[in-house]
This record gives structure tokens, C-alpha cells and sequence, in this order.
């Protein structure tokens, strides 16, 4: 998605986000979700950028971890 010269693509951007909610449409649609299914959802994905970044913390100070113990 980022070509040699570190831009987005936002075309391809555009079209994945377009796909991905197609199909999460039809997906809530054929399973007949609720919309107090979706306001669950919205605030559990709400969660993921903070998740991520926890996990890179915990990676990163593992790695340190590791590299500083010694058998």
C-alpha cells in the first residue's frame, strides 16, 4: 500500500475500505445483527488502536528484557 517513495496509495486504500464494508454489510445483513450489535462492535474496534499499541509496548520491552539477561 505504500509505494517506493513512502506515499499511500489512497486508490487502493479507497477500494479495500469499500470491500471490507460491502461485505461486513452483507455479513450483518444476512445474520439479521442488531443495532445494539453494531454499537458493541463500533466500541470494541474503537479499542484496537489502543491495543495495538500496548502490544508493540510489551514487544519492545520484551525485546529489551531479552536482550539484558544473561544465562
Amino acid at each position: 500500500m505504500i509505494n517506493c517513495t513512502g506515499l499511500v496509495e489512497t486508490e487502493l486504500i479507497r477500494e479495500l475500505n469499500e470491500y471490507y464494508s460491502r461485505t461486513l454489510h452483507y455479513e450483518f445483513c444476512l445474520n439479521n445483527r442488531s443495532h445494539n450489535f453494531l454499537e458493541n462492535l463500533i466500541k470494541i474496534l474503537s479499542l484496537t488502536p489502543k491495543i495495538n499499541i500496548m502490544f508493540k509496548d510489551v514487544e519492545i520491552n520484551n525485546l529489551e528484557w531479552n536482550n539484558n539477561f544473561e544465562c
